[in-house]
């Protein structure tokens, strides 16, 4: 009992020894620009000549920084107040915000619908689509255009 290896189909070897050696090849085109360095330029960039006269305006007309110093920082551990914080023990309401099983907070019913409703419609508005119209008359029939 022999394993086949998969070369019985001549065509698709070819095929994946032609794919790695592409591959093999631009990988090691990528490899050999990514660690040569920057590209050497033959002519240097020119620079860019700004306008002072435009920078200083703009720059001038907005409020200037604060400046802060750190004259008034102290700088040294205070271990009381480091302590004090220690010995605060958490009391809360005895509910495990981690557990489906906990009760939930009772939610208090709204006094007011936070909605504003507009008010109801008269009836007669609805009845009759235009003020002229009878309500005894007939209404138009409504056809379909042909498209």
């Amino acid at each position: 009992m022999t394993l086949a290896l998969g070369t019985e189909n001549k065509r698709q070897v070819i095929l994946v020894i032609v794919l790695f050696a592409f591959i093999a090849a631009f990988g090691g085109w990528q490899l050999y620009r990514a660690f040569s360095g920057p590209p050497v330029l033959s002519h240097p960039p020119q620079a860019q000549q700004v306008n002072t006269a435009a920078t200083t305006t703009s720059s001038s007309s907005g409020n200037a920084a604060q400046k802060l110093s750190n004259a008034g920082i102290d700088p040294t551990l205070h271990f009381e107040k480091l302590a004090q914080s220690e010995d605060v023990e958490y009391t809360g309401t005895g509910r495990n915000i981690f557990s489906a099983d906990s009760v939930p907070v009772p939610i208090p019913t709204p006094i007011k619908s936070a909605r504003n409703t507009p008010p109801p419609l008269p009836t007669a508005a609805l009845l009759s689509p235009h003020p002229s119209t009878s309500s005894t008359s007939a209404t138009p029939k409504m056809t379909r255009p042909n498209y």
